[in-house]
């Protein structure tokens, strides 16, 4: 039962960030939801290995 309430609470910690990232992809500065943003593509960018990924990623977040 123990496992089973982990499990629950570890999916739903998880579909909860997730949902929180994606809806501050269109958060400008100063909404509240906007450090979330910003934190997600530094999350991305540093994940991210290949020079030309990361310079057309770093590209794409410039231009928006």
């Amino acid at each position: 039962m123990k496992a089973m309430v982990a499990v629950f609470s570890a999916l739903v910690i998880l579909i909860g960030s997730s949902l929180t990232v994606y809806a501050a992809q269109s958060s400008l500065p100063g909404d509240p939801l906007y450090t979330v943003k910003s934190w997600s593509e530094d999350v991305r960018l540093s994940m991210t290995f290949s020079t030309t990924d990361k310079l057309n990623l770093t590209l794409d977040y410039t231009h928006r």
